[in-house]
């Protein structure tokens, strides 16, 4: 009897996991359907792997602030779900190519689903834990938003979770590996690495000997990454980009102290919205009849999470609200103490078979606050309608000039691997003037600018180069003029 019991428990535990992965998919999906334009990053990381789908550039030239492995990976699902031949070269379209580039963060935020699940049922002993803390990543309105994108971070926060959960079990050479690949997907998981030490130390797992062990595979990605780095040739490293791009060696000046506290407090809030009100004060009640290991867990969750958030408040990184997803580790955790507490108040039974874990799923997605109008609100895109204006540019004469100072990246990978067009960028207003009339074409050219940009002093600039300008199309929020050089 205790056997069969034992196995329907497993049985529904099972059916519950699967309930929270459909729930993570279905969640998450949807920017693949909708095609939601590219953030401007996400087009910088896009152009990058299509230049090795297509055109072969496996090294990554150019000038690069983040490692290679999310380029890699949005590489390998261009070349396998989008590339075909075209006019005997590999092409696909912007909305194919968006697609692949965001198909692997679908792919890998449902593995950190089910890393995060295993990690609770290890840490505490009970698999409603662990299923509790899957859930609450899954329906996580901050990890919705970057589930399916081709931001660095969906496969920086797996490798995270998959370290954290080798650490757990022991498994420290794994741990090792995990954790270098998430350093060479973005140099941002060196703030994972003191949480997964913590958990192996929280567990009484951790010795000289395993630190060994988890070094050789880390030190291994390290040189793996050296070498890269040595066969790319390029002038200005990856990680010197990175150091210049975040003020990583100065703390906040006083007058940002009070904006980035809030702005920090507003990204708090995104990871589980109005559940963390309900399930903290739950989860620190209940702590105080659990066991001492699970109680230290716990306070090493909580004091990780407090010593992340003070480090990017009062150090000036940049405060994108996707630096908070690391916090999603922790948090999930923790909060599944008081979720658990909150199940066993309102259920007479402990049971939690797939209907219940589908029930639940609904009920903490509606307690966390859901998704706003119009689907996931990620970073958005800057610049909407740049992926018409890039047709309507295409359709240009061979070798047309595209003046660009705003758009970058985003035009770039909407125009294509194999454009014809020539995108030229000015810092000012002057120099754009002066490249524009020292070239001897009498073609049209073409000057793209945001429609919330102020536009005036380029085009008087130009004027008084004697070239004639002329509105020739507006998309939304990307507004064309043409040029004509003076006679």
């Amino acid at each position: 009897m205790d056997r069969l019991r034992s196995s329907s428990r497993l049985r529904d535990a099972w059916f519950a996991f699967a309930g929270v992965l459909l729930l993570a998919f279905a969640l998450r999906a949807g920017d693949l359907i909708t095609a939601v334009p590219l953030h401007p990053d996400e087009a910088l990381f896009s152009t990058h792997a299509r230049r090795a789908a297509l055109g072969g550039d496996w090294l990554l030239h150019g000038d690069l602030d983040k490692p290679p492995l999310t380029f890699y990976a949005a590489a390998l699902s261009m070349s396998a779900f989008a590339a075909q031949p075209v006019s005997s070269v590999l092409d696909f379209t912007p909305q194919q190519g968006v697609f692949a580039a965001r198909l692997p963060g679908l792919f890998f935020s449902l593995i950190t689903v089910s890393a995060v699940t295993a990690l609770g049922s290890r840490l505490y002993g009970q698999a409603g834990r662990g299923l509790w803390a899957g859930l609450l990543f899954a329906a996580s309105p901050l990890a919705i938003r970057y589930g399916a994108t081709a931001f660095t971070d969906g496969l920086m926060l797996c490798a995270g979770a998959l370290a954290a959960l080798a650490a757990a079990r022991d498994r420290w050479a794994w741990a090792g590996f995990w954790m270098g690949a998430a350093f060479c997907t973005k140099y941002q998981a060196v703030f994972l690495f003191p949480f997964i030490i913590a958990l192996g130390w929280g567990m009484g797992t951790l010795s000289l000997r395993k630190c060994v062990r988890l070094a050789l595979p880390f030190g291994a990605w390290l040189l793996a990454l050296l070498l890269w780095e040595i066969l790319r040739a390029q002038p200005t490293s990856v990680l010197e980009l990175a150091s210049a791009h975040n003020a990583v060696f100065r703390l906040i000046r006083s007058d940002e102290i009070a904006p980035r506290l809030l702005q920090w407090g507003e990204h708090g809030l995104r990871l589980h919205g109005a559940a963390l009100a309900v399930l903290l004060p739950l989860a620190i009640l209940q702590g105080r009849n659990q066991p001492l290991r699970t109680r230290l867990l716990d306070r090493l969750g909580i004091l990780y999470g407090l010593l992340y958030v003070a480090a990017h408040w009062l150090v000036a990184f940049d405060d994108y609200e996707r630096y908070a997803l690391s916090l999603l580790l922790p948090t999930c955790l923790v909060l599944s103490r008081g979720a658990a507490a909150l199940a066993r108040i309102s259920q007479r039974s402990r049971r939690l078979g797939t209907s219940a874990a589908l029930v639940a799923g609904v009920g903490v997605l509606a307690v966390l606050g859901g998704l706003p109008p119009g689907g996931s609100s990620r970073e958005a895109a800057r610049h909407p309608g740049v992926e018409a204006a890039a047709a309507a540019l295409n359709g240009k004469p061979v070798a047309a000039i595209l003046y660009d100072h705003w758009l970058g990246w985003e035009l770039d990978f909407y125009l294509g691997e194999w454009t014809n067009k020539r995108r030229v960028y000015y810092p000012t207003p002057k120099s754009l003037a002066d490249g524009a009339a020292q070239l001897d074409e009498q073609g049209p050219r073409y000057f793209i600018v945001p429609a919330e940009q102020d536009v005036l002093p380029w085009l008087e600039a130009l004027a008084s180069r004697g070239f004639v300008t002329t509105f020739e199309a507006q998309f939304e929020q990307v507004i064309i003029f043409r040029l004509d050089p003076p006679p």
